[in-house]
């Protein structure tokens, strides 16, 4: 498809933006993507 953008390991890319303040929930929510191992996985944050 045109203007479709596909990640490098050949699947597609998917961007996640956390919107708010953020506050005291914003280190917990990095840490779950980081921490992730399911298929497919984060792996640039």
């Amino acid at each position: 498809m045109p203007g479709r953008r596909v990640d490098p390991s050949g699947g597609p890319r998917v961007k996640l933006s956390i919107l708010g303040g953020g506050g005291f929930r914003t280190p917990f929510v990095w840490q779950a993507l980081l921490r992730d191992t399911g298929t497919p996985r984060v792996d640039r944050v």
